[in-house]
C-alpha cells in the first residue's frame, strides 16, 4: 500500500485508491490548461490528455498495476530558464509480455515510430522503478497526476489486445 498524500479529491492516492468511474476529474494537459475528463471513460478528451501531457502518469499507473515495464521515447534538450540539458519523455507507454506497446488508445508497435520519422531509441524502465521515472523524465512537463491516471487503468487494460483505436487530435505525439 502506498503512503502517498491524498489525491486532489482527498481520497488516498496509489494503487489502493477507490475507483471513481463516471465522476468528473480535472487534469492539466501539456500546455498547463485544465481539462475535464470522466473517470474510467476513454473518450476523445481522455485520449487527448493521456497523449498530450499525462502519458507518463498513465504509464506509471499501468506499470504499477500490471508489473509490465514502462516504455519511454525520450528526447534530449534544453528546457527552462537555466538552460540545463535534460532528458524528457516525448511519449510513455507500457510494454506487454508479448513485446507490444499499450497506451490510452490501444496497442502500438515499433512501426508507429518508424512511420512517424522520429528516430529515438526507447528507454525501458522496470515496473519497480516507475515512480523514479516521474522525477527523471518530467523536465518542462506539467505535473503528472498518477492518481487521476489510475482511474483509467481498467479501461485501458481492456484495450490490451486492440489495435490503435483512432488518430489523436491536438497532440504533439507523432503518430
Amino acid at each position: 500500500m502506498n503512503a502517498e498524500a491524498p489525491g486532489p479529491d482527498g481520497r488516498p492516492a496509489g494503487p489502493s485508491r477507490a475507483p471513481l468511474t463516471g465522476e468528473q476529474l480535472l487534469v492539466k494537459d501539456r500546455h498547463g490548461d485544465t481539462v475535464g475528463i470522466t473517470a474510467g471513460v476513454l473518450d476523445l478528451e481522455a485520449s487527448y490528455v493521456f497523449n498530450a501531457g499525462q502519458c507518463l502518469a498513465l504509464a506509471v499507473a499501468l506499470s504499477e498495476r500490471t508489473g509490465w515495464p514502462m516504455y519511454l521515447r525520450v528526447g534530449h534538450g534544453i528546457i527552462g530558464r537555466r538552460r540545463n540539458p535534460c532528458d524528457y519523455a516525448i511519449h510513455a507507454m507500457v510494454q506487454k509480455p508479448d513485446g507490444k506497446l499499450l497506451d490510452v488508445d490501444g496497442i502500438r508497435d515499433e512501426g508507429d515510430w518508424a512511420r512517424s520519422g522520429w528516430e529515438i531509441d526507447p528507454v525501458i524502465i522496470p515496473a519497480a522503478d516507475a515512480r523514479t521515472a516521474l522525477k527523471k523524465y518530467t523536465a518542462g512537463m506539467v505535473t503528472q497526476d498518477v492518481a487521476v491516471a489510475e482511474q483509467f487503468v481498467d479501461a485501458v487494460l481492456e484495450l490490451a489486445d486492440t489495435p490503435r483505436r483512432r488518430p489523436v487530435v491536438n497532440s504533439s505525439t507523432p503518430f
